[in-house]
């Protein structure tokens, strides 16, 4: 695991996971749950970041693929 990042979503308190395995995992920290499976990296992720814009929720992924995903719900 390279980052960590804790945010709220709706009901959820999430932690996200950036990971040498090309996914961002997100996990519902009360019960531990995982919740989702990010993939569209095609190498390591090393670095997260949860924001809001315009009033939707987003999370950026940075990569060793020299690529920054956006991801929104």
């Amino acid at each position: 695991i390279f980052d960590l990042v804790v945010f709220k979503h709706k009901e959820f308190t999430c932690l996200a996971s950036a990971s040498y395995d090309k996914s961002v995992k997100i996990w519902n920290v009360e019960n531990q749950q995982l919740l989702w499976t990010l993939k569209g990296h095609t190498d390591t992720v090393s670095s997260l970041v949860a924001f809001e814009y315009k009033g939707a929720f987003c999370l950026a992924s940075g990569s060793w693929d020299k690529a920054i995903k956006i991801w929104t719900e």
